[in-house]
């Protein structure tokens, strides 16, 4: 895939911020280019604490909301906790369960089956509440998009609170109490935060009313759980949650995030924000994509080690089987493209009759990366065999949900938002589907190179210890602060050589553009590096290199990391982009 190198050129008086912040001059560029300049700003960054989070009596509804509970609390009503199956829905359901338990309500939870159910709170779900005698509904991580099954509730005469973090539709819901950030009205500076932190904010005015100590302080843990896995922003109080909610993951102060870490061979590694969205997230999301999330629930709630390990096991098992199940269809889906005409499509459209309908918006987001295309998947529903639901996975310009739209009358439901969507129709359409939403691409999108932002260019050899262990001041990294980005011009590679159990990997010994011998390791696209390298250079070049004598240029993006091996501590090199000085670059 061709990519677009973009060097960040930002302005300000960096000599000034190293004065007064006590960092190194590619630390302060660092810092601009997140769009951090103003003295307070800075310091807000580099040093969050708990006064970041914004006052929970700022967000409409919510006092109003824990009187209602208090109210069913005390009168001794029943209580169900409506939430969704992904690892926010989960958070946010364990957190609302947590604190009305704690406070003395007869509490149950329900969490909809992906497959059977569907997103959200539905009809049945509200008649199952009617048999079971449920006087009071609170939703989280759903519930404002329901308008005609909140109206059902009602029609029941169920008090219903919603609690939730998504777009707010052009009609309410009716329910008694409505709690999101995102409503016009309401004056909570923070939009952008998960249905989690949404739901302990409602815990935490909980707790004030009966007299309690901080709700939150208890579950940043969660909380920032749940933020990193929505892949909210990771700017502001976001930034001050998972900062602070990781110091509590490293103190293990959830039995079952800690037994989850231990199960995922994390036990004595020092968690971050990318475990967090990569390790142990998948895991509690596994079950919500095979099973039911009660497990996830059920983790999370766990008091005793031994009761967390066994579920801990039965998650990591289940994402084992997910990730094996993705790359085996991720592969199908690669070779059917690369195969057949759908490589020249602007939007791909690929259905894959054997995937589990759980996983397929995941394959769509690899064959986006992949392609840096728009990529819709399609799978058999497993309610009906004559219908295909689809999950879509957009690139930056391309409106997926209202290109989507523009296709409804050969769809039987569709739903989402400009980078993600989902969508049903009935199977003998798809190649009509497929037809209508290319022939309404007005942008040849098949040969887009993929943007690259780089913060700075720095050579391989400027790394060290000292400067690795500064730029964990810009973690916790993730959407809206990402990680560093490094470029070296005219690297001299003087030797590649393969590694790993399977002799998959490469590694390199090279000369940076300061004439510093470096060695570096390359993970990913390994053989399609070496298919570009003897492309440019040709194949005696090539074997060259393998031989150890090798001089051709290329510039190269990077990330350095400290390798810890028998207590000794070195610099690790990780070569993550090239491209051939032919090509324009930074």
């Amino acid at each position: 895939m061709k990519e677009e190198w973009i060097l960040l050129n930002k302005k300000a008086d960096f000599n000034e911020i190293c004065r007064k912040f006590n960092v190194s001059l590619p630390m302060a560029v660092l810092l601009v280019n997140r769009g951090y300049t103003q003295e307070e700003e800075i310091r807000e960054f580099l040093y969050p604490d708990i006064k970041a989070l914004h006052d929970y009596s700022l967000m409409k509804d919510v006092k109003k909301s824990a009187e209602l509970i208090k109210k069913a609390i005390d009168n001794g009503e029943n209580i169900r906790i409506v939430g969704d199956y992904d690892v926010d829905g989960v958070s946010a359901t364990y957190l609302l369960f947590t604190a009305f338990e704690e406070l003395g309500a007869f509490v149950t939870y329900r969490i909809p089956n992906r497959v059977t159910d569907g997103y959200g709170i539905s009809t049945d779900i509200i008649k199952e509440a009617i048999a079971d005698g449920i006087d009071m509904i609170v939703t989280c991580d759903n519930g404002i998009a329901a308008k005609s099954q909140i109206e059902f509730a009602k029609e029941n005469k169920m008090t219903v609170i919603v609690t939730d973090h998504h777009d707010i539709p052009d009609e309410l819901p009716p329910a008694d109490c409505i709690v999101d950030p995102k409503q016009t009205d309401c004056d909570y500076p923070e939009k952008g935060i998960c249905g989690a932190v949404v739901a302990a904010k409602l815990c935490e005015a909980l707790y004030d009313i009966y007299g309690f100590g901080s709700f939150i302080e208890k579950h940043l843990d969660v909380m920032a759980v749940a933020t990193v896995c929505d892949v909210m922003d990771l700017r502001g109080e976001n930034r001050a949650i998972v900062k602070l909610g990781l110091e509590k993951i490293n103190e293990k102060s959830n039995v079952g995030l800690t037994a989850l870490a231990e199960e995922c061979r994390l036990k004595d590694v020092r968690i971050s924000a990318y475990n967090l969205g990569f390790v142990l997230g998948p895991c509690l999301n596994a079950t919500g994509r095979l099973e039911t999330a009660d497990a996830g629930v059920e983790l999370l709630r766990a008091r005793s080690i031994g009761e967390a390990r066994a579920i801990a096991k039965h998650l990591r098992d289940l994402n084992e089987t997910r990730k094996n199940n993705t790359v085996t269809e991720t592969e199908k889906a690669i070779e059917q493209i690369e195969n057949s005409d759908l490589a020249q499509d602007s939007v791909l459209v690929v259905y894959l009759k054997t995937c589990h309908e759980s996983i397929a918006g995941i394959i769509a987001g690899r064959l986006k990366e992949k392609f840096n295309r728009p990529a819709i998947v399609l799978t058999d529903s497993v309610a009906d065999r004559s219908i295909v639901k689809g999950s879509g996975r957009s690139v930056e310009g391309y409106n997926m949900f209202e290109e989507i739209k523009a296709c409804s009358k050969l769809l039987l439901k569709f739903g989402g938002h400009p980078m993600a969507a989902g969508l049903s129709l009935e199977k003998d359409l798809i190649q009509n589907f497929r037809k209508m939403i290319n022939e309404n691409c007005k942008e040849d999108l098949t040969d887009i190179p993929k943007k690259k932002l780089i913060d700075i260019r720095l050579s391989l050899s400027y790394s060290s210890c000292e400067f690795i262990e500064e730029l964990k001041l810009l973690e916790p990294t993730g959407k809206g602060n990402a990680g560093p980005v490094f470029a070296d011009r005219n690297v001299t590679v003087k030797r590649i050589s393969w590694f790993g159990r399977e002799a998959e990997f490469l590694k390199f010994e090279l000369t940076d553009s300061t004439n510093v011998p470096v060695t570096a390791k390359m993970f990913n696209d390994t053989r399609e590096f070496l298919e570009a390298f003897e492309k440019n250079f040709g194949e005696r070049e090539l074997d060259l290199a393998f031989q150890g004598k090798g001089s051709c240029k290329l510039h190269f993006t990077y990330s350095p990391i400290i390798n810890k091996y028998n207590g000794e501590r070195s610099v690790q090199i990780y070569l993550n982009g090239y491209m051939f000085p032919r090509a324009s670059a930074v």
